[in-house]
C-alpha cells in the first residue's frame, strides 16, 4: 500500500475513534483514490534483503576494519540510487537499516 493511503488510512482510524465517521469515510475514499494512481510499496521483505545485500558489500569494502565503520548514511545513499523513494516508506527503511546494522 502506498505511503499517502497509509497516512490516510490512519486518519480515518483516529476520526473512528473520535466518533466521526463521517471524516473518516472521507479519508478512506481519498485513500483508495490515491491507490489507483500510485504504485504499491516495496515490501518489508524485499527492503531487508536489499539492505543486508548492500550492508554485506559495505562490510567487504571495509574488510571487516572496525576503525572504517559502516555508516548508515552511506547505506541509504546506496539504497536510494537503485530503489524509487516513492516506492518505499522512508520510516520503514530507516528502522530496517538501524535493525540490520545493529545485529
Amino acid at each position: 500500500m502506498l505511503l499517502t493511503s497509509w497516512k490516510q488510512l490512519d486518519s480515518a482510524a483516529q476520526f473512528n475513534d473520535a466518533s466521526r465517521p463521517d471524516l473518516a469515510g472521507k479519508e478512506r475514499q481519498e485513500a483508495d483514490f490515491l491507490a489507483r494512481f500510485l504504485p504499491p510499496l516495496l515490501p518489508e521483505a524485499d527492503i531487508d534483503n536489499l539492505l543486508k545485500e548492500i550492508i554485506t558489500k559495505q562490510v567487504t569494502l571495509t574488510k571487516g576494519d572496525p576503525r572504517k565503520s559502516i555508516v548508515i548514511g552511506k547505506v541509504f545513499k546506496t539504497f536510494y540510487s537503485g530503489v524509487d523513494k516513492a516506492s518505499v516508506d522512508p520510516d520503514l527503511v530507516k528502522r530496517r537499516a538501524e535493525a540490520l546494522l545493529a545485529a
